[in-house]
């Protein structure tokens, strides 16, 4: 968040694409929404971005949940592309009991906007 930008900030690793993906009505697939809706802003890189098409596109994966199709992962390319902001890298960074105390005030408004929606 920033004063210009009041929005929660967000990284999702591949398992939300994944399970967003596998199934529409689940958590991940909200949160996703709230991209979508802009309560969100999401930030990949071009790694997370290739690491989400791998694995979405394993047959492993596909066998498991047929649902995953080259359509629907190409559509969710399309849509994470025009709604986040692609960095070059993201950092890790550790995390202090500050950055806890607002991950975690962050986490108690997400419920909440997921749950009026």
């Amino acid at each position: 968040m920033t004063k210009d930008d009041p929005r929660p900030r967000v990284v999702f690793d591949c398992m939300i694409f994944l399970q967003a993906t596998a199934n529409e009505s689940g958590p991940a697939a909200a949160l996703l929404r709230l991209v979508d809706r802009n309560v969100l802003s999401l930030f990949v890189s071009r790694e997370i971005l290739d690491e989400v098409r791998d694995v979405l596109s394993r047959s492993k994966i596909r066998k498991k949940s047929p649902d995953i199709t080259r359509e629907r992962v190409d559509a969710l390319m399309i849509r994470v592309s025009d709604k986040a902001a692609i960095v070059d890298f993201i950092h890790s960074t550790s995390v202090t009991s500050e950055t806890q105390r607002m991950r975690n005030t962050s986490i108690s408004q997400l419920r909440s906007k997921l749950i009026t929606s």
